[in-house]
């Protein structure tokens, strides 16, 4: 493979997940996208790669960070965020953050995982 491979079982959940996934590393920078952040999102994984805070299309992604990174023990409650898609249009999200790095250590960075709420919140409002 080439740049961008992932060997393992783990790249593969990461490739094939429906749920988008980001890695930060320690400074908050992108570090890898999975394809399902990419068709989220509407932005190439080559550009997501390498950006840095403030995200264009995570409006809330440094509030969040630095919450996590205040309370780096305990994860923290799944957030309510929004993404906002090349297009413009917002989409409702549930965001998961995990810390990545040794226990009790300082957090070598973290992964978000985005699940799209947009269904959800479409059907709470025509209830």
């Amino acid at each position: 493979g080439g740049p961008g491979a992932r060997g393992s079982h783990a790249g593969v959940l990461f490739e094939s997940m429906r749920d988008g996934v980001l890695v930060l590393d320690g400074d908050g920078r992108i570090v890898d996208a999975n394809p399902a952040l990419c068709t989220l999102t509407g932005i190439e994984r080559g550009e997501l790669v390498g950006m840095s805070a403030p995200f264009s299309f995570w409006p809330e992604g440094p509030l969040v960070i630095s919450a996590l990174n205040a309370e780096p023990s305990s994860p923290g409650p799944d957030e309510t965020s929004f993404v906002r898609t090349r297009s413009g249009s917002a989409l409702s999200v549930r965001v998961a953050i995990a810390p990545l790095g040794e226990p009790g250590g300082a957090p070598a960075g973290c992964i978000a995982t985005f699940t799209d709420r947009s269904e959800a919140v479409r059907i709470e409002e025509v209830v």
